[in-house]
């Protein structure tokens, strides 16, 4: 069950994540319709796609009181298509650097494909720098050739009610509400036009927007409450606490034909306390290929990754760490596999004290995030 979460779950925030997209030709370099139109209309068209090809660019220079400055630079690329939600198809490659101001960092890419059946994923290069920076052979030997984690059966069920794209007639009535909730969040206010500019082959407008934070909080707990998680009072603070210590500058590119949001790019500023990490935070996404199809080239050599002998040495060095409280017969405590924190990695059977004998199966690997550039995918 927690394997099937975390497929769902990457193909959930990844999907999340791309929403901007693109097409072809020129048009006034005015819009008739009025700059806030423009944009509303270019989110609410983001939810009728069902395929599209993306680009992502990360960027940081973050300075925490505890560790010191850390910069990182990330750029993913790739294509998702979920015309058909049990069929769902995906590809990333992802190539990126990170390092701090005590000489430690690391540098890497891999790639990953995902279909209905199985994801495939290669490790092309790691290497690190600064203290810890040798990499165990049981890591590099997997490097340079293809791995594969069967999908379990029905791990595409949530993704199918939990995902508000495509036509409202193939919607449930939750799906209708998040979509609704999405095109009336009015997150990117107070456009300005700057002019046109060609997203990847469309000629498209290009405006700077302010981020308004109180109608961003407001749509996160509105879709948090839509999927019957809503938030507390405590997690709406924390949230509110945290928006109020990040500046957003953005831009956004609106195409001419398509009518969608194909770019959107900016940058955070973080402000926090004396104890509290600062600094900024760049980003940018590039739709394009909208609604067409996608399709996966699976490796015909991809050897199945073998997940419980991988994990299992971390899994015996948590279980080893657990309070001998947890265990304890005489403390009254009782854990059973549905109260046990699936993140930890203690998850299987009823596990109930004392047991000593019994080892808590190792938690599924985690799925990695799915991408590839141009053709085939």
């Amino acid at each position: 069950m927690q394997q099937k979460k975390l497929f769902v779950g990457a193909l959930v925030t990844v999907s999340t994540l791309a929403l901007f997209a693109g097409c072809q030709q020129a048009a006034p370099a005015v819009p008739a319709k009025p700059p806030e139109e423009v944009i509303k209309d270019g989110m609410a068209k983001l939810t009728d796609i069902t395929s599209y090809a993306y680009e992502v660019a990360l960027n940081a220079d973050i300075t925490d009181p505890t560790t010191g400055k850390v910069k990182f630079d990330v750029n993913l690329g790739g294509a998702l298509d979920i015309k058909d939600k049990k069929d769902p198809k995906m590809t990333l490659k992802v190539d990126g650097s990170g390092s701090d101001d005590k000489g430690n960092g690391g540098s890497g890419n891999f790639e990953v494909r995902l279909n209905k059946d199985a994801v495939y994923f290669e490790v092309m290069k790691l290497a690190l720098t600064g203290e810890n920076s040798e990499i165990p052979k049981e890591v590099t030997d997997m490097f340079g050739k293809w791995w594969k984690i069967t999908i379990p059966p029905g791990s595409f069920d949530e993704l199918e009610a939990s995902l508000p794209q495509g036509s409202s007639e193939e919607m449930t009535p939750e799906q209708k509400k998040m979509k609704e909730d999405f095109e009336n969040a009015n997150i990117l206010s107070k456009p300005t036009l700057v002019g046109t500019e060609n997203i990847k082959g469309e000629s498209s407008y290009h405006y700077t927007v302010t981020i308004d934070k109180a109608a961003l909080a407001k749509f996160i707990a509105k879709s948090a409450e839509d999927q019957g998680q809503p938030m507390t009072e405590a997690d709406m603070k924390d949230m509110n606490d945290g928006l109020a210590k990040v500046e957003i500058k953005a831009d956004v590119w609106v195409g001419q034909t398509s009518g969608i949001i194909n770019q959107f790019s900016g940058s955070a500023n973080i402000t926090g306390s004396a104890s509290e990490g600062s600094g900024t935070i760049g980003f940018r996404v590039t739709l394009s290929d909208v609604n067409k199809p996608v399709t996966i080239q699976a490796p015909t050599d991809a050897t199945e990754f073998p997940v419980e002998d991988f994990l299992a040495p971390f899994m015996m060095g948590m279980s080893g760490s657990m309070d001998s409280s947890m265990m304890d017969s005489s403390s009254g405590t009782s854990l059973s596999g549905s109260e046990m924190d699936s993140g930890s990695g203690m998850v299987g059977g009823d596990a109930v004290a004392p047991a000593p004998e019994t080892t808590p199966a190792p938690a599924p690997a985690p799925a990695p995030a799915a991408v590839d550039l141009g053709g085939d995918y």
